[in-house]
């Protein structure tokens, strides 16, 4: 068996602003010493 070596494992996320769907079924997985950027 693989083993999940995430400190960050966010799945499913979705987000609606006044009705507008701005993130939709996103998955974010991030690893150790990895360096991420989210605009």
């Amino acid at each position: 068996m693989m083993e999940n070596n995430y400190i960050i494992d966010l799945k499913s996320i979705s987000k609606e602003y006044d009705g507008v769907r701005v993130l939709d079924n996103i998955n974010l997985y991030v690893r150790k010493n990895e360096f991420i950027t989210l605009l």
